[in-house]
């Protein structure tokens, strides 16, 4: 390996690509064996540590098969059942019906103090995974969004109004803005559906990703699409980028949708005086609008860019917080840290539970 002279991103035709996974009894969804010679992952022999699935002995329970072949079962299911996945999201369109017949509340801010959580808007924003193995199609079906550090967001215009629910269905804010159905001066009936990061100091929100637009349902659309029409839509309403007391309170902002095959650092840099990021999204372009975690939208930090992309990155992103080791003691971390406090809300459920039913016997 001391002669072996490293490949650039872009030069495949020459390497000798040696396999990744041992997976003689893992099948997917047609029943067809997936073996060493066939299914390897070309682009992880580019870097000096790669990522492989025994380097990472994660206990994380969604996880039950290699994250690779996950992303391939999801595409597969989306392709074979395309009629299912279009029944299931009517659901999320009963919400917004739901929402029109709700009495019109009054602009105003909604401490989540003293809200209660609403059930049909919790658990419907797309939530990644860790990319705990770099795709094997990376370059070619991958696309990479800044994602700016703020509050996750629900975005529902309808009704001459618009609110923003937390992805546990706290309602934080009822506001109005220039979106189809977000105010006064643009209620026609139209409703939207957005998922965003809302900036409540800077009275701005970034829009992630569209669900619904203008009743249009987008959920089975492919993403690449779906980022398409999104910002040709946003583009279109120049109130959007000012805020205009009574018609756009709070400005509504496109992030930038770039594909993996370029290098992310000029972009990086153009937001680097702008925006804090928290990370950096990569979204699949044929995965369509998935409710809960998904395999093909993955979540890296933009200092870990170097160790598993061996891609550079400018200041402040580079900057490593002190605890940091490495990716794989991160993702452990973070996933005892996520175990342990799903365990203490269970244990605290089912004590609440032993004394509702002794308070009843009593």
């Amino acid at each position: 390996m001391e002669n072996l002279k490293m490949p650039s991103a872009f030069d495949v035709e020459n390497v000798n690509i040696a396999p990744v996974f041992d997976m003689k009894s893992v099948k997917d969804m047609e029943g067809n064996n997936f073996s060493k010679k066939t299914h390897f992952n070309e682009r992880l022999t580019f870097y000096k540590k790669q990522i492989k699935k025994n380097n990472h002995r994660l206990d994380i329970d969604f996880v039950d098969t290699p994250q690779e072949i996950r992303r391939q079962q999801m595409l597969d299911y989306q392709k074979q059942n395309r009629y299912k996945c279009l029944n299931e999201s009517r659901g999320l369109l009963d919400v917004i019906f739901n929402l029109n017949v709700e009495k019109k509340m009054e602009v105003e801010e909604v401490p989540k103090s003293k809200c209660k959580p609403h059930k049909e808007y919790k658990n419907l924003l797309m939530l990644s995974e860790w990319m705990l193995e770099v795709p094997q199609d990376f370059t070619e079906n991958w696309i990479m969004v800044p994602c700016p550090l703020g509050k996750r967001v629900m975005i529902i215009a309808s009704r001459g109004i618009t609110k923003m629910y937390t992805r546990r269905g706290f309602q934080l804010s009822v506001c109005r803005t220039a979106l189809p159905g977000g105010s006064k001066q643009t209620y026609d009936n139209d409703y939207v559906l957005l998922d965003g990061i809302w900036l409540e100091n800077k009275k701005i929100c970034y829009v992630l990703d569209v669900l619904v637009w203008s009743k249009q349902d987008m959920i089975n659309c492919e993403c690449q699409f779906r980022f398409f029409w999104l910002n040709s839509q946003l583009k279109e309403i120049e109130q959007l980028k000012e805020q205009i007391a009574g018609v756009n309170d709070y400005k509504i902002l496109t992030l930038p949708n770039i594909a993996c095959d370029n290098n992310f650092y000029d972009c990086l840099e153009s937001i680097s005086t702008t925006i804090a990021l928290d990370g950096l999204l990569f979204y699949h372009r044929r995965g369509h609008y998935i409710r809960g975690v998904t395999p093909l939208v993955n979540w890296l930090k933009t200092y870990m860019l170097p160790e598993i992309l061996g891609m550079n990155v400018p200041e402040p992103y580079d900057e490593k917080p002190s605890t940091y080791i490495n990716f794989e003691h991160h993702v452990q971390k973070i996933t005892s840290l996520n175990k342990a406090k799903k365990e203490k809300l269970q244990k605290n459920k089912k004590q609440l539970q032993c004394e509702q039913i002794e308070e009843d016997m009593n």
